[in-house]
């Protein structure tokens, strides 16, 4: 199976879509240079996982409930 990978702005998307509106692409980008959120460079564009993202927000319910 293959991973989506995305842009820092469509992993903001994502994470809005998933109701967290407050996240935006400089959100994703601070994550990512603390090392909270892995990522590949190609193309001299930071991606990121989907399901990096998906896990992250799976910890983040699991966390409220």
């Amino acid at each position: 199976m293959r991973t989506k990978l995305f842009t820092c702005q469509q992993a903001a998307e994502f994470l809005q879509e998933a109701g967290l509106v407050d996240l935006g692409r400089k959100w994703v980008e601070d994550q990512i240079d603390r090392g909270k959120i892995p990522c590949t460079v190609i193309a001299r564009r930071r991606r990121v996982r989907q399901d990096h993202l998906q896990r992250m927000l799976n910890g983040w319910i699991a966390e409220a409930s």
